[in-house]
């Protein structure tokens, strides 16, 4: 288990780099959000030490997410603590990030709080929502999806069980696939280092290939509820090729839930952790 700065401090980076880039889909599946987005021309920074994120909304209903500091931006803030920026995100009580560059902007902040709800509400629904509203739960499941995608380069670079698993991992691409959505994302790893994001793997025929048969065996394995080895011998789960590194990256898949989801949720419960504001 973390110590509580480094697992802080690693909740931080997720935050930043896995869950805030989300609102991308959250923008293109949630007419609710795509409507705050349009017409906000507006960019924002957020900023912990060296980890940065940037925000940039072009007006037209679309968003992008860049974890970098290069990005143009109207209005930086930036945070003083892990702690803080966690505290934020998670809507605790927390001292408000410090205005660093266009302070002037601080007034138009308030359509990033509404879709921060937004997201909250499609990441963490209310109990008995998901099995309601079959459109929330297929949101609900590509949103996680995402978070999952993000998240495994923070784990390969912060956390020391994911490190230590991956030390033992063969170099590689993985492309991850998730046919009952339409759904695919992946992961390359090579020489002591973790990229990914959505989409079909880069650069031709992925070396393993890891595929949730069907829509049921997809949610359970984003809830947090699929154990992988009798996944596997049922037939749930197909992985074809490197063997090796379809299991260093389940260790990093299955880390991220100890993360991301809210102490005192059980284990499988539809939960993760975001609900922040800027302002």
């Amino acid at each position: 288990m973390p110590d509580k700065i480094q697992f802080q401090t690693l909740l931080a980076r997720l935050h930043l780099h896995a869950v805030l880039p989300a609102l991308e889909d959250l923008v293109r599946l949630s007419p609710e959000a795509r409507a705050v987005a349009t017409g906000w021309d507006f960019s924002l920074r957020l900023r912990l030490g060296d980890a940065v994120a940037t925000l940039i909304s072009p007006g037209d209903g679309s968003l992008s997410v860049h974890p970098h500091a290069d990005a143009p931006a109207r209005l930086t803030l930036r945070f003083l603590s892990a702690v803080q920026l966690n505290r934020t995100f998670l809507n605790r009580r927390a001292l408000p990030p410090l205005p660093t560059a266009g302070f002037w902007n601080v007034g138009r902040v308030g359509p990033f709080t509404k879709l921060a709800k937004c997201l909250d509400a499609a990441l963490q629904p209310a109990p008995g929502a998901l099995e309601n509203d079959a459109v929330l739960r297929e949101t609900h499941l590509r949103l996680l999806f995402r978070v999952l995608l993000g998240a495994i380069p923070v784990l390969a670079e912060g956390d020391r069980v994911t490190q230590h698993t991956l030390s033992h991992t063969p170099d590689g691409t993985a492309e991850i696939r998730v046919p009952g959505l339409g759904l695919s994302g992946w992961a390359r790893w090579v020489r002591g280092r973790m990229t990914g994001g959505p989409g079909p793997a880069p650069g031709g025929a992925p070396d393993v290939v890891i595929t949730f048969v069907d829509h049921e065996t997809a949610g359970a394995a984003l809830l947090g509820s699929l154990d992988p080895n009798a996944a596997v011998g049922l037939g749930k789960v197909d992985v074809r090729g490197l063997v090796p590194l379809a299991d260093g990256l389940s260790v990093a898949m299955d880390r991220v839930e100890r993360y991301l989801k809210p102490a005192g949720i059980a284990p499988g419960a539809p939960a993760m952790a975001f609900s922040g504001a800027a302002g």
